[in-house]
């Protein structure tokens, strides 16, 4: 095996030859191995079985000392003379537009692969056979719809591709031997031609007519399959004509000479069949079986996915042969069972949490940190633990005053502050909904924001430079006669039962989409969900009161819902940046050594400007930092770990979800092209699916689909787009 790779790998010097090798090894008495390396320019698959089948007839009548048969080949000038006189035709021209049309309009045909096109290779090659009763399975299925088993096989490999790639069609490339009505029909010659197959493939594509639709294309390719691929080429350049090859082989891999008790039986194994730019399927039938085989591109496909690839086929035509003609094909399962394991096992993430809310947390957070402990950190300005919980209790006992409770949405329309920290947390202490806004939002925003929630209240301050248009109460929490009045209430005289408390499957906050696609939608989210959004953070990069986290994150993105609570809940210190601070690196180099700062979160894109600006030797303290919001470049990973030794996390989650549901650790010795998004969070159910709302197999792009605990609730105020976005569980 060795000595033969050795050979096919050494190139060919087509002007001066040779291109023709063979050698004989005798493996054992009875047993040899006649190994031929041709080049392909010279000879194709069915020319190399004529080839051996003139050998075992020489043999043969050796054998019986005979005179072999004369041999009957074309000559090479007869061969030219046919293809020259082809190529001046009529029936050329009507070839050639018959692949033009074919193929208008198709720019980059489906792959298998992800990874770019690499020209030439090594591959890959793993085979195997489906015993009679798969093949003749698939053969009677093709026979009720009255097609032939070739076509079938060409429509399954066409789904697959297109369940794997998800695009709307497929080009594949089919070999077709070129042989009929020619001189080289019993010539060893190179006639093959691998010519596109189009077939267009949508949601609603059933078996039956699929498979007619296939069988009538698939006999109108023959019809002018004398179109050379390169002449397609040449009109295409730089652009691939078709994406993975189906090669239907219907000649013989066996073969034998004499019979009875001196016979020879032989059987051929093809070590490589000529470039693959991508990878080929090969269907060989003989003996009432067939036998598939995957070859792929090195370059293209890992070992493992290879393997894949040929096992989810094989499992995937035994689908086609038990499906009825109106079963749809996108529905065929696609999965191997080792698949739908492996994603059941990264699904596991059942844990059990007791049953409490955000206010719960946060109050018990504050009744078992040190009292006199800083808890809040603002420029010169510190609050304790015991300052904290005694504001909060004198706002939220202002605020039950006023009526507000579980269900009442509240508004905040406040800087980066103190006072935005004291209205967080009055408003979760009466359970009522945390709608932030921010306050460097256009002005337009804001007054969606404030029209759409129908806040029962709004809080402010007076350092907001803009008139608030809203019909809701104003409240400005900073001012005299606020401050005062809020000063004045005695801790004393708040009785436990004044402050209602919300119930898990309450609204927690309502924080607004970008509006990227259209309006900004509000996004309802529980107290449930966020409990188990910042419990699972705890449990994982657990925080406490030797720790400070910079909360930096504008009031309006929901990556700041955790830098606010999260601190709060387990005695951390929580360090405010000044308002617009979150933009300047310099500043946050000095504030993070200032501070102290052992806990901050960046979005990629500010991420890649501290890497390039802050001096590592004044970030030394922080021990953990947190990506999310935006792709994460694996270089800017390389970037980070070769001037900052904190670990560096990404984390992903829409709005439509409590803050992230995933995560991953990126590693300073890792080597990837592209950073995962990692794992789900306790209780949370991640899935890839396909149009179909099906599982796609693990690698295989798709749609993201989160389940679980964390997923919102919906819409504020839009039940139809609501119950359009937010589905059951297929």
């Amino acid at each position: 095996q060795a000595q033969m790779r050795a050979q096919l790998a050494t190139p060919s010097n087509l002007a001066e030859g040779p291109l023709f090798a063979t050698t004989l090894y005798r493996l054992a008495e009875q047993q040899w191995a006649w190994f031929i390396a041709v080049h392909h320019i010279a000879i194709d698959g069915f020319g190399l079985s004529l080839l051996c089948q003139r050998v075992a007839s020489w043999y043969e009548a050796l054998c019986a000392g005979e005179q072999p048969a004369p041999c009957r080949y074309a000559s090479q000038q007869q061969l030219l003379a046919e293809e020259a006189a082809y190529q001046d035709s009529p029936r050329a021209a009507r070839d050639r537009d018959f692949f033009t049309q074919q193929l208008a309009g198709v720019e980059n045909p489906a792959s298998l692969s992800r990874r770019p096109a690499q020209g030439h290779g090594p591959t890959y090659r793993f085979e195997q056979r489906l015993a009679g009763r798969q093949w003749q399975a698939l053969v009677a299925r093709a026979s009720r719809s009255a097609c032939h088993p070739y076509s079938l096989l060409l429509a399954a490999v066409a789904c697959y591709v297109q369940r794997m790639s998800g695009a709307g069609e497929v080009v594949l490339g089919i070999p077709l031997m070129g042989r009929l009505g020619s001189a080289a029909a019993d010539t060893p010659c190179m006639k093959v031609n691998v010519v596109p197959l189009r077939i267009e493939l949508s949601d609603t594509s059933r078996v039956g007519e699929l498979l007619t639709q296939v069988e009538r294309q698939f006999a109108a390719l023959r019809r002018h399959q004398g179109c050379r691929q390169e002449w397609l080429q040449q009109r295409q350049p730089g652009q691939p004509l078709f994406g993975p090859q189906v090669n239907l082989m219907p000649f013989a891999r066996t073969l034998s000479v004499g019979e009875g008790h001196g016979a020879v039986r032989g059987e051929a194994q093809v070590l490589a069949a000529g470039p693959v730019e991508e990878c080929a399927f090969y269907f060989s039938e003989e003996a009432g079986a067939i036998t598939l085989t995957l070859e792929t591109h090195q370059g293209r496909f890992s070992q493992q996915e290879s393997e894949r690839h040929l096992a989810r086929l094989v499992a995937y035509l035994a689908a086609w042969s038990e499906a009825g003609d109106e079963a749809l094909a996108v529905r065929l399962p696609l999965l191997l069972p080792c698949e739908q394991a492996e994603l059941a096992r990264w699904n596991q993430t059942d844990h059990l949490l007791p049953t409490t809310t955000l206010s719960a947390l946060l109050a018990e957070g504050l009744a078992a940190a040190d009292q006199s402990a800083i808890a809040l950190e603002c420029g010169a300005e510190r609050w304790s633990v015991a300052e904290l919980r005694q504001r909060t209790r004198q706002l939220a006992s202002y605020l039950a005053g006023r009526g507000v409770g579980p269900g009442c949405r509240v508004a905040v329309v406040i800087p980066r502050s103190p006072e935005l920290i004291l209205a967080q947390q009055a408003i979760m202490a009466v359970g009522a909904v945390y709608v932030p806004v921010d306050p460097d939002y256009p002005v337009e925003r804001i007054g969606y924001i404030l029209a759409s929630s129908d806040p029962a209240l709004v809080l402010t301050s007076h350092t907001l430079q803009m008139p608030l248009d809203v019909a809701a109460p104003l409240v400005c929490l900073d001012a005299p006669g606020v401050a005062e009045q809020l000063a004045t209430i005695e801790l004393a005289t708040i009785a436990p039962c004044n402050l209602p408390a919300p119930k898990p499957q309450d609204p927690a906050y309502i924080i607004y989409t970008s509006g990227s696609t259209g309006r900004p939608k509000g996004v309802v989210v529980s107290h449930g969900a966020i409990v188990n959004r910042l419990c699972w953070m705890q449990h994982q990069y657990p925080i406490g009161p030797a720790d400070r986290v910079l909360q930096k994150t504008p009031a309006g993105f929901d990556v700041s819902i955790w830098e606010f609570f999260w601190p709060v809940m387990t005695g951390a210190r929580l360090v405010l940046a000044k308002p617009g601070g979150h933009k300047d690196p310099a500043y946050l180099a000095g504030l993070i050594e200032q501070a102290g700062i052992t806990t901050l979160h960046f979005v990629p894109s500010m991420l890649q400007i501290f890497v390039a600006q802050a001096e590592p030797a004044r970030c030394h303290a922080p021990r953990q930092v947190f990506c999310s919001g935006e792709a994460l470049p694996a270089e800017l990973v390389q970037r980070w770990y070769g001037a900052f030794s904190a670990p560096l996390h990404n984390l992903y989650g829409p709005t439509e979800a409590a803050v992230d549901v995933t995560w991953y650790p990126c590693r300073a010795d890792e080597s990837v092209t592209s950073v995962p998004i990692g794992y789900p969070v306790w209780n949370t159910a991640i899935h890839i699916l396909d149009p179909q709302l099906q599982p796609v197999p693990p690698g295989v792009a798709g749609e993201l689909w989160i389940g679980g605990v964390q997923v919102a609730e919906g819409y504020f105020g839009q039940p139809e787009l609501t119950a359009e976005r937010f589905i059951a569980n297929p």
